[in-house]
């Protein structure tokens, strides 16, 4: 069994954010907060309520950039689940993991068991 994550889930679209967070609970982890909108996972983020996050490229029209960006400054990971390519999402999203819409659920959990592991040994290094 993995280390339970709180996931923040950032998706625009209601039934594919359910989705997600129904697997990351299945997976073992926590969906600490569901929004969608870049506000709304500021504040999650500043309020320390995640551990990472998993983050739909495009929100009603802008980039999850700033999301990103606030995410990275504060140590936390990110995967993001898109429609788009890599060529149209930006150079943003770094070394994060992108998984393609419709994604692939075994995919999916796979790469929060990582995330989840390189988190706690990560914590167990400080």
């Amino acid at each position: 069994m993995m280390p339970k994550l709180r996931l923040l889930i950032v998706d625009d679209e209601p039934i594919i954010a359910l989705e997600i967070a129904s697997i990351v609970q299945d997976a073992g982890c926590h969906a600490s907060a569901v929004v969608n909108s870049i506000d709304a996972a500021l504040a999650v983020i500043d309020r320390n309520g995640c551990d990472a996050a998993i983050l739909d490229a495009n929100l009603r029209g802008s980039s999850a950039a700033p999301i990103a960006k606030r995410l990275r400054a504060s140590g936390l990971p990110f995967i993001v689940v898109t429609g788009y390519s890599p060529d149209q999402i930006g150079d943003w999203v770094g070394d994060a993991t992108v998984l393609t819409k419709p994604f692939d659920v075994i995919e999916l959990i796979a790469v929060i068991s990582r995330l989840a592991k390189d988190q706690m040994s990560h914590c167990a290094v400080q």
